[in-house]
């Protein structure tokens, strides 16, 4: 059993729908997990309390925040012969790797993998034929992707191969009116 901390946006019925079609065909792990962003990539080897706590403890500070996505890529895995295809945020994109960044301290530091760059996304198809990825990357950016969300909470999971179990959910804090200023996030 493997701990993450992923997001699970808040999503239009219609988008949610969308990607959930596109994943029914083309992601194996359609059945698994909704549509989500990855924050912390499966970790072993840390008390699953110290985990949760770790993880409360940096999202819990955190504010809520939009996010828009307009297209799709393809993504090459380093470590396995798989293509991934790969919905990107183009606004809220630098808080979700601020996010994930934060969290890749502490007692999770050593699990970050500094040999793969972290692009925040949700995967929509995964094959071994990098064509069938290229393919459906035309015909999805063909379309006009105009996905607007948000993210509200921090999910900390179990997860094994058939399975994900949502261990706590982590409400991040609702922002209030004001400009931002540069802070730790």
């Amino acid at each position: 059993m493997e701990l993450m901390a992923v997001c699970y946006p808040e999503l239009d019925k219609h988008d949610f729908d969308w990607m959930q079609s596109i994943r029914k065909k083309h992601d194996p792990q359609y059945s698994i997990a909704a549509p989500h962003f990855s924050i912390v990539f499966p970790v072993t080897g840390v008390d699953q309390r110290d985990f949760i706590d770790h993880c409360r403890n940096i999202c819990g500070e955190l504010p809520s925040f939009p996010f828009v996505i307009r297209n799709a890529v393809y993504h090459k895995a380093i470590r396995s012969n798989s293509w991934f295809v790969f919905l990107v945020p183009v606004e809220g994109n630098r808080r979700i790797i601020k996010m994930h960044d934060l969290l890749y301290s502490g007692i999770i530091e050593n699990e970050l993998a500094h040999d793969i760059p972290y692009i925040p996304h949700i995967t929509i198809a995964q094959s071994k034929d990098s064509h069938k990825c290229r393919n459906l990357i035309d015909e999805l950016n063909s379309c006009k992707i105009d996905i607007h969300g948000k993210i509200n909470e921090a999910d900390i999971i179990l997860l094994d191969s058939e399975s994900v179990r949502t261990l706590e959910k982590i409400p991040l804090k609702e922002k209030t009116g004001g400009q931002e200023k540069c802070s730790r996030y």
